[in-house]
């Protein structure tokens, strides 16, 4: 009777356990929500654009044929993709197509390939890769394997590891960081310097934070934006557009 209880209790003790490590990473796992703002994009229609939805992206088509470039667009870690539509906007009135990834878990993490076959339909046009925060880490690594196949790499408040090492490619890069972020680790980027491409930009936007390159809201540990996030929105897509626009080779 009493091992009887004992394996009772036991089983017991393993699935608490489990329920507590299930509801950990539930909680872990939330992503952030994209604004309502942002979320109504999808519901409005426009002469000079239009949006297209798959399993895994979502497209903005710019109306005119003059696209000049194809952007695609890894989400930062833990944010939904639709977090990014008003991004996405901005670019496509500038004439860029732009395909922002719908990540596993919103973790670019487990999606880095994503990109492949969009990249394989549009390998003759120029199509520039890149993200924000942790989606940037994993859209460099897939930029080193398809290197001839690319334009360049943007990276959003953040950096290439040594597994997505632009050094040793003939790509251009761009970073652009926010003076009030406090999410991205400074130390870690400054050691990551000589992980970027040899032609490569740095822009620091003044006033800005790490979250105002999406549209989220207010992301933890994360500074106080001293501008709007429509002011932070329009710079970058002015950096980025210039960026793309001298660096076009196709």
């Amino acid at each position: 009777m009493f091992k009887i209880f004992t394996k009772k209790v036991s089983l017991i003790a393993i699935s608490l356990i489990l329920l507590t490590l299930i509801v950990g990473a539930i909680i872990y796992l939330r992503p952030y929500p994209a604004t309502q703002e942002a979320l109504m994009v999808f519901q409005q229609k426009s002469d000079e654009y239009r949006i297209e939805q798959k399993n895994d992206w979502y497209k903005f088509e710019p109306t005119n044929e003059e696209i000049h470039s194809t952007i695609i667009l890894y989400p930062g870690g833990l944010v939904k993709p639709e977090s990014y539509s008003l991004l996405a906007e901005e670019l496509a009135l500038n004439q860029h197509r732009v395909f922002i990834i719908k990540m596993p878990l919103n973790l670019a993490f487990f999606g880095k390939d994503k990109a492949t076959p969009i990249v394989d339909k549009y390998q003759d046009e120029p199509i520039f890769i890149g993200g924000h925060s942790l989606g940037a880490v994993f859209a460099s690594r897939f930029a080193i394997e398809f290197e001839e196949k690319l334009d360049g790499v943007f990276f959003l408040a953040s950096y290439p590891d040594k597994n997505g090492s632009l050094r040793t490619t003939s790509l251009p890069s761009i970073l652009l960081t926010a003076s009030e972020d406090n999410v991205i680790n400074q130390k870690n980027l400054k050691q990551a310097s000589d992980l970027f491409s040899e032609e490569h930009q740095h822009f620091i936007i003044e006033g800005g934070n790490h979250a105002y390159f999406g549209s989220y809201g207010q992301q933890s540990g994360d500074g106080e934006s001293l501008i709007s996030a429509e002011v932070q929105r329009r710079h970058t897509v002015m950096l980025l557009h210039e960026w793309i626009n001298d660096n076009l080779t196709h």
